[in-house]
C-alpha cells in the first residue's frame, strides 16, 4: 500500500467542491476508488477481496467503471456559467477528495467493503421472495407467481433527502442498462408546503425487448438492505409518471437521504432466457 505519490499539479479543489463530490457517491463507489486510486489496489486485488471477476469491476458497466463516471459526473456540476473546469482525472480527483491517511487502511477495510456488498445481495434475495408470495400488494397488481427479471443497483441522486439551498434541488436523471434494453429514470422532490405534502416525482422512459411490469423501491442511502417503505407497482407503460407523496411513501423524500431500485416482473415460466438477477446499473 503506497501513500506517498505526490497528486500532479493542479488547482486545489476548495473545501465546498470536495464535499459536495463526495456526497454525492455512494458508499461502495467511495471504498471502491479509495482502494483503486489511495491504496492503489489493482483490479485483479479488488476482484478476489469482493469474491467477483474483473470484468465485473472493467466491463461496460462495471462498478468501477460506473464509479469513475460518477465521480467525473459530480465533478462537471461543480462548473459555474461562465466558467471552465480544469480537466482532471479520476485519479486525481480522488487524491483531493480522499487526502492520504498517514498510516496504512486497516486490515478490515476490503472485508467491509465485501460486507456492503452482501448487504446489495441479501437486499435483492430478499425482494425476490417478497416477489414469489402472495401478498396483496403484488396481487393487486399481477398476483402470486411472479420472477425477478432484472433488478437495479440503488441509485443515489445527488442531494436526494439532504437539506440543500433550493438551486440544488434541480430534476436528477439515470439510466439503467441490462443486456434487454435501458431504463431512464428522472427524479424530482419537493419539500412541504402549507398546503401540500413533501412529493417526489419520478418520470421514466424504457426500451425494452420483451414486457414486464416495472416496481420501484426505496431504500436508505447509508445502507441499502433498509427498506424506506413497500415496493410501488409503475405498471407496464414504457413510458410515465408518478408524483408519489411522503404518505404514500412512507418517509419524507426532502428529510431522509434515499436510493432506488427499479425492477422488472413477470408471471414465473415467462422471463426472457438469461435475464434472472442483477445485470445492470
Amino acid at each position: 500500500m503506497k501513500h506517498d505519490r505526490v497528486p500532479p499539479t493542479a488547482q486545489p479543489l476548495s473545501q465546498e467542491w470536495r464535499t459536495m463530490i463526495f456526497r454525492q457517491l455512494l458508499p461502495e463507489e467511495q471504498d471502491l476508488l479509495y482502494l483503486r486510486y489511495i491504496e492503489e489496489w489493482d483490479t485483479a486485488g479488488i476482484a478476489e477481496a469482493l469474491q467477483s471477476s474483473v470484468n465485473t469491476l472493467e466491463g461496460p458497466q462495471g462498478r468501477l467503471v460506473e464509479a469513475d463516471r460518477h465521480l467525473l459526473e459530480a465533478y462537471a456540476r461543480c462548473q459555474r456559467p461562465g466558467t471552465a473546469l480544469a480537466p482532471l482525472t479520476p485519479a486525481e480527483l480522488v487524491r483531493q477528495i480522499f487526502p492520504p491517511p498517514p498510516v496504512p487502511l486497516p486490515a478490515d477495510f476490503a472485508s467491509r467493503v465485501l460486507t456492503q456488498v452482501g448487504k446489495l445481495r441479501q437486499a435483492r434475495e430478499r425482494r425476490d421472495e417478497a416477489m414469489m408470495s402472495p401478498i396483496a400488494q403484488v396481487a393487486a397488481c399481477l398476483g402470486p407467481g411472479l420472477s425477478t427479471i432484472w433488478e437495479s443497483f440503488a441509485w443515489h441522486p445527488p442531494f436526494a433527502g439532504e437539506p440543500v439551498h433550493a438551486s440544488q434541488t434541480s430534476a436528477q436523471t439515470h439510466r439503467f442498462y441490462f443486456p434487454y434494453g435501458d431504463i431512464q429514470a428522472t427524479c424530482e422532490w419537493r419539500v412541504a408546503s402549507r398546503h401540500h405534502p413533501a412529493m417526489l416525482r419520478l418520470t421514466w422512459r424504457a426500451h425494452l425487448t420483451f414486457s414486464g411490469e416495472f416496481w420501484v423501491q426505496f431504500v436508505s442511502r447509508d445502507d441499502p438492505i433498509v427498506d424506506l417503505g413497500e415496493a410501488i407497482c409503475l405498471g407496464r407503460a414504457l413510458t410515465g409518471t408518478v408524483e408519489l407523496s411522503d404518505s404514500t411513501l412512507g418517509f419524507d423524500p426532502t428529510q431522509v437521504p434515499w436510493s432506488l431500485v427499479l425492477f422488472l416482473t413477470a408471471p414465473q415460466g415467462k422471463a426472457p432466457q438469461g435475464t434472472q438477477g442483477n445485470t445492470g446499473t
